[in-house]
């Protein structure tokens, strides 16, 4: 069994840069969550829940995919859980809740 302890955010993870980067990419139309934590001096974890755009059903796991990408080779995270949700009808039209960095 693997033991994690989790510290805080490393100074050099831009939490907003991150959060509008994800919000770039196409068919995401929410950072619903975006926890990071650094795991050692070297080693980063980052756990996102995005919503998606409105219709994308057939192409979650490309948009899961590119997600994790981003956060592998443009963020330097180590590990990551990316979690989609599609769109909810009825769910407000405004992200506002989402835009507050939770790091």
């Amino acid at each position: 069994m693997e033991c994690l302890c989790a510290a805080g955010v490393p100074r050099h993870v831009d939490v907003s840069g991150i959060r509008a980067d994800l919000l770039k990419l196409q068919h995401v139309e929410c950072v619903e969550e975006l926890k990071l934590w650094a795991l050692t001096a070297d080693k980063t974890a980052a756990i996102v829940h995005l919503q998606l755009a409105p219709g994308i059903v057939g192409n979650w796991e490309e948009v899961q995919s590119n997600a994790r990408r981003l956060l592998t080779t443009s963020h330097g995270v180590t590990h990551c859980t990316v979690q989609l949700q599609t769109h909810r009808q009825g769910a407000p039209q405004s992200c506002t809740h989402c835009l507050t960095p939770s790091a």
